[in-house]
């Protein structure tokens, strides 16, 4: 790799979105020192919430004479703390208030209520107050720069939400009366997961209601329907939906790129493109979330598809999400980024170290890219390992709850040899950081601890000292203006290796 070559420009996109799960949760102490942290070390432009209208933020709600009362003090809690970590808030305007509920609701764990308004009036009106509010309390001009989401994706039509007609009726009189209080405000949608099946509709709804978002966005979770592969089923549970993990490694790329073609086809291709969700899948209880393969799964995702997308927003923050009940185990598989008690995972570690990513690209391919900020040059390597077949339709004959490393197709280790050419002569210093199981991994080091459960104070607090890194640190000299760095890589294994002259 030339040193001294021409560079692209690197934008580090996909930190510009987090998702903190649902808006009630920012007033809870330890998601609060999270988010702290995460900001502290990553620093993302927009923390994204959902549920903001749900009941357990008390704004739509009856007082002692039965009389029906907006207040906004939960909401304010939850944007102020945002505000003081030096992000912007992203607010999806939902779920359904319970006195606006038109149909059966169907409900989660938590309490989302998935229903269309029974009056069609009363919920511009209250998102109308509720925009006026925030123009008054933080100013016009503050939240012309926040992005809002008018209303649910669409993909829950399928489940019973409403009919299409239905949801463009809500969905449009969201944005009017988003709108009408902050006409600057910027307008985010439609968030799907099916969107070969919901982009051309919705942007046809879009335009004839005149309701076209600002920016566009979806979700991925590397998900496809039940079907058969290979003669397998899928093995369902109560806890999920149903639905198999893609045999696609580049499932994020390829869901990108048809979107692009969806959106040229519709004279769109300039639109703003961001994914507002995503992970490796759609349970719950994954296994695998807890290990090294999640840090190699972001690495590789993130490098990848970083400069396709305007935003990144992995989902998310920590385990405690309450869609489905609570597990008693630690280490359970959630999708946070923490364990349910603030335990960092390999997937919190790997944010950080992608953080270091600099500002221009020398490099990028198969299980690397090379950037540099300043004189210092990061070296990022990643040896991913997707599931097997087995594994991806959910059969679990392969995994237990201290070895999970049978779910994967076989990947040999991989050897990186690094020659950095036209350098100035000199001795270099070189930082190596890596998430592997002996270091980097709190689930591994839980193994190595006996795997206790449940976990003791004194446990838990040294697994979340041990949270770090695995770190080492070496003097190189250049011979003849090159520097030559090799390194190692097992399945699963990532590395940061930051250089620059003594």
């Amino acid at each position: 790799m030339d040193a001294a070559g021409k560079r692209e420009p690197l934008s580090a996109h996909w930190k510009r979105l987090l998702n903190a799960g649902y808006a009630r949760s920012l007033t809870d102490g330890a998601i609060q020192q999270e988010l702290r942290r995460l900001q502290e070390t990553v620093g993302f432009e927009f923390l994204r919430v959902k549920g903001v209208l749900d009941d357990d933020m008390c704004l739509l709600r009856l007082d002692m004479n039965g009389d029906p009362v907006i207040n906004c003090a939960y909401v304010d809690e939850g944007i102020d703390f945002i505000l003081s970590l030096g992000a912007k808030p992203m607010l999806e305007l939902g779920f359904m208030p319970g006195l606006l509920v038109k149909n059966a609701a169907v409900r989660s764990m938590r309490g989302g209520i998935l229903s269309a308004p029974k009056d069609l009036a009363r919920w511009q009106a209250l998102i109308t107050t509720l925009m006026t509010h925030l123009k008054e309390r933080y100013g016009e001009r503050a939240v012309s720069l926040w992005l809002f989401s008018p209303w649910l994706n669409p993909d829950f039509i399928d489940v019973g939400l409403c009919s299409r007609e239905e949801y463009g009726d809500v969905y449009a009189a969201s944005c009017h009366a988003i709108r009408q209080a902050v006409p600057q405000a910027m307008i985010v949608g439609p968030g799907s997961v099916n969107f070969p099946l919901y982009w051309p509709w919705y942007l046809e709804m879009c335009r004839s209601r005149d309701c076209m978002p600002d920016i566009l966005s979806f979700r991925s979770y590397a998900a496809v329907g039940e079907r058969e592969e290979d003669g397998m089923k899928l093995i369902g549970n109560n806890e999920s939906f149903p639905f198999a993990v893609s045999e696609d490694e580049n499932f994020l790329a390829h869901a990108t790129a048809e979107i692009r073609a969806i959106l040229k086809r519709d004279g769109l291709e300039n639109m703003p493109l961001i994914l507002e969700e995503w992970s490796n899948n759609i349970w719950q209880r994954d296994l695998c979330n807890d290990t090294c393969y999640k840090s190699a799964y972001l690495f590789k995702n993130i490098l990848e598809n970083n400069q396709n997308l305007g935003a990144m927003g992995y989902f998310s923050l920590n385990d405690r999400l309450d869609e489905v009940p609570p597990s008693p185990e630690t280490f359970h598989g959630g999708f946070g980024l923490f364990t349910q008690d603030g335990i960092p995972k390999s997937a919190c570690l790997a944010l950080e170290l992608l953080a270091q990513m600099g500002d221009k690209l020398l490099g990028q391919g198969d299980g690397y890219l090379i950037s540099q900020k300043g004189e210092e040059f990061q070296i990022f390597l990643y040896n991913y390992s997707h599931y097997d077949l087995l594994y991806r339709y959910r059969h679990v004959a392969n995994i237990s709850k201290t070895d999970r490393d049978q779910v994967f197709i076989h990947r040999e280790s991989r050897a990186y040899y690094i020659r950095l050419k036209n350098l100035p002569e000199g001795t270099y210093q070189v930082r190596r950081y890596g998430i592997v199981r002996s270091g980097g991994s709190s689930y591994d080091d839980w193994v190595r601890m006996g795997a206790p459960s449940p976990l003791a104070r004194e446990e838990r607090e040294l697994l979340q000292r041990l949270a770090c890194p695995q770190y080492c640190t070496e003097q190189v000299p250049t011979a003849e203006g090159e520097l030559h760095i090799r390194a190692s890589l097992a399945p699963q294994d990532v590395c940061l290796i930051r250089t620059r002259k003594s």
